[in-house]
C-alpha cells in the first residue's frame, strides 16, 4: 500500500507538471498568434474616408496663376506680339500694350517637397499658341499691313507730283514765303515717302519664318482657405529648366523662396513607385480649382473643390481614364486612390464631356523629379512654318525646295495669249514692282498691258533658260519674237527678265535686265 502511495503521489505531481507545462506553451502559442495576427492585420493599408483625404492634402494642393503673351521674332529682326482670343491672334501695337492686355490662365498644382517645388500638367506653365494657324494669321496681318503703307506711299507720290506741278506753274507769282512753305512740304513728304517704303521693304520678307516665344508677364500661386484681395496675393514662382517632359503633360515649378510652408503636408515624392496602384473599378479622388478663380473665390476665401470617381478603364503607361467630373482649371490635379496615396495627375478631359477625364500615372512625375531641373528664366519655343502655315524646327535641314520654274512658264504662256484675266492671277496683292512701275495697282498693270498689245501683234515667247537664283529669284532668258504693227514688220528681241516671288508663288517684281 506504502508503494501504491508514493506511486499515486509521484503520479499526481508528474501529471501536474504536464498539465502547467502545457498551459504556458498554450499561453505561447496564443500569444504569438495574437502577435502574428496583430501585425498581419497592421500591415494591411487603411481605406481612408474620402474627407480624410480631403482634409490631409488640400493645404498642400494650389492655384496656379499665369500671366503671358506671345512673341514673334523674325529673320530681319522685326518683332510682333500678340494674344489669343476665341482662338484668332490679335496683334499689339508694342510690347507695353501687350503686357496691359496679356492673357491670364489658371490650374491646379501641389508640393511635392520641402523646397517649395510644385508639380502640375506642363500646358498650365508652357501654354502654345498651336490651335491656331499662325502663318496664316500673320500673313493676313502684314497684308494688310502693307496694303495700308502702299496707299500712303501713293497719297505721298500724288502729293509729291501736285506740289512739284503747282510750284512749277506759279513760281513767279508766289511770294517768298509760300516758295519756302512748298519747299519745306516737299521735304517733309520726300522724307515721309522714303520711311514708308523703308517700311515697306522691310514687311516684305518671308513671313512664315519666325520664333515663337512665351513672354511671362507672372507666374504665382494662392492656398487653399485663404484670403487673397490682389494680385500682389499670388506666391512668386519660377518655372525649371528641363522640368517638362516632351511626351507626358507635365511640369515643376518652384516658389521664388524656395520654401514650402511648415504647415503643408507635401506629397512626399520618393514614395511613389514605378507601378500603378489602380485597378479597374477603383475609387479615386481629386483636389483641384475648377474654373480658376470663378469657383474658388468665395466669401470665406479660396476654396478648392473634392471630387471622386471610378476607373473606367484598364490602365496603360501614359493615361489613366476615370469618371471624376472636371471643368478648366483643374489640369494639375492630384488623383488619390482609397488609400489616400497619389497615383495620377489630371491633366485632359474628354471631348464634349464633364464627367471623364485623363490623368498622368504618377510614376511619370517621379522620373521627371528626378532629373534635378534648374531654373529657366527665358521660356522659348523656336519655330518656323512651310508655305502652308504648318510650324517646323527653324533648324530643319530638310527644308522641301521651292520651285517656281513651271510657273514661270504658265506665265509666259498667259503673256503670249493676251488674256490679261490669266495673268493678273499670277500677281500678288502687293507687287513692288512692274518694270518701271514701283507699287502698281492692278488698273496700272492692266494699261500698261494694253498699252503694249495696241503695238504689236503675234507675240511668241521663246525661253531659253531659266536660271534660279534662290527660292524667290529667278532670271529668265527668252527670245521674244512678235509683228510690229506700226514698222509693219517681224522683229526678234533677246531679253533677260527677272522674277521675285513671295512665299505663296505670287509675283512681286518683273523687270527687264
Amino acid at each position: 500500500m506504502l508503494y501504491e502511495g508514493v506511486d499515486s503521489i509521484a503520479y499526481y505531481r508528474y501529471y501536474a507538471f504536464i498539465v502547467t507545462s502545457s498551459t504556458k506553451f498554450m499561453k505561447r502559442i496564443i500569444k504569438l498568434n495574437i502577435l502574428f495576427l496583430f501585425c498581419a492585420f497592421s500591415c494591411i493599408p487603411k481605406t481612408l474616408d474620402p474627407k480624410e483625404i480631403y482634409d490631409l492634402y488640400r493645404r498642400s494642393v494650389v492655384l496656379i496663376k499665369n500671366e503671358y503673351f506671345f512673341k514673334l521674332t523674325f529673320k530681319n529682326g522685326i518683332e510682333l506680339f500678340f494674344i489669343i482670343e476665341n482662338n484668332e491672334p490679335i496683334i499689339m501695337a508694342d510690347k507695353e500694350e501687350a503686357i496691359q492686355k496679356s492673357m491670364v490662365s489658371f490650374g491646379t498644382g501641389f508640393f511635392i517637397d520641402g523646397n517649395g517645388k510644385i508639380a502640375t500638367n506642363s500646358h498650365v506653365v508652357f501654354p502654345t499658341a498651336n490651335q491656331i494657324d499662325i502663318g496664316q494669321n500673320i500673313s493676313t496681318h502684314f497684308a494688310e499691313a502693307r496694303n495700308k503703307i502702299r496707299g500712303e506711299i501713293i497719297e505721298a507720290k500724288s502729293l509729291l507730283t501736285k506740289i512739284a506741278e503747282y510750284y512749277q506753274e506759279y513760281q513767279n507769282v508766289l511770294g517768298y514765303e509760300e516758295k519756302e512753305e512748298l519747299i519745306e512740304k516737299h521735304e517733309v513728304t520726300e522724307k515721309k515717302l522714303m520711311e514708308l517704303e523703308i517700311v515697306y521693304n522691310l514687311l516684305n520678307f518671308q513671313e512664315n519664318e519666325y520664333t515663337l516665344t512665351i513672354e511671362r508677364v507672372s507666374l504665382g500661386i494662392v492656398y487653399d482657405d485663404t484670403f487673397i484681395e490682389n494680385d500682389l496675393d499670388f506666391q512668386g514662382c519660377m518655372p525649371l529648366e528641363n522640368s517638362r517632359s516632351e511626351d507626358i503633360d507635365l511640369a515643376i515649378i518652384q516658389l521664388k523662396n524656395k520654401k514650402t510652408p511648415s504647415d503643408i503636408k507635401f506629397f512626399d515624392i520618393n514614395t511613389l513607385s514605378e507601378k500603378h496602384d489602380l485597378n479597374l473599378n477603383d475609387d479615386v479622388h481629386m483636389i483641384g480649382y475648377n474654373r480658376g478663380l470663378g469657383l474658388a473665390l468665395t466669401e470665406e476665401g479660396i476654396k478648392s473643390q473634392f471630387n471622386s470617381g471610378k476607373i473606367t478603364q484598364d490602365i496603360t503607361r501614359t493615361q489613366v481614364l476615370y469618371s471624376i467630373p472636371s471643368l478648366p482649371g483643374s489640369s494639375g490635379s492630384p488623383i488619390f486612390n482609397s488609400l489616400g496615396r497619389l497615383v495620377a495627375i489630371n491633366f485632359a478631359s474628354v471631348t464634349n464631356s464633364q464627367g471623364f477625364n485623363f490623368g498622368v500615372p504618377a510614376s511619370h512625375l517621379l522620373s521627371l523629379y528626378n532629373e534635378k531641373p534648374g531654373f529657366s528664366n527665358e521660356l522659348k519655343k523656336s519655330t518656323s512654318t512651310s508655305e502652308t502655315g504648318v510650324p517646323k524646327s527653324s533648324f530643319n535641314d530638310d527644308k522641301v525646295p521651292v520651285d517656281f520654274t513651271t510657273t514661270i512658264k504658265e506665265f509666259i504662256e498667259s503673256e503670249d495669249d493676251q488674256n490679261f484675266s490669266k495673268i493678273i492671277n499670277f500677281f500678288s496683292d502687293d507687287v513692288i514692282k512692274y518694270w518701271e512701275l514701283r507699287y502698281p495697282t492692278g488698273d496700272e498693270i492692266y494699261e500698261h498691258y494694253q498699252k503694249s498689245w495696241s503695238l504689236i501683234e503675234e507675240p511668241i515667247n521663246n525661253i531659253e533658260k531659266i536660271e534660279k537664283l534662290d527660292d524667290y529669284n529667278y532670271l529668265v532668258f527668252t527670245i521674244f519674237s512678235f509683228y510690229h504693227i506700226e514698222k509693219k514688220e517681224y522683229r526678234k528681241i533677246q531679253s533677260k527678265l527677272r522674277f521675285r516671288f513671295d512665299e505663296t508663288g505670287k509675283i512681286i517684281e518683273i523687270f527687264g535686265e
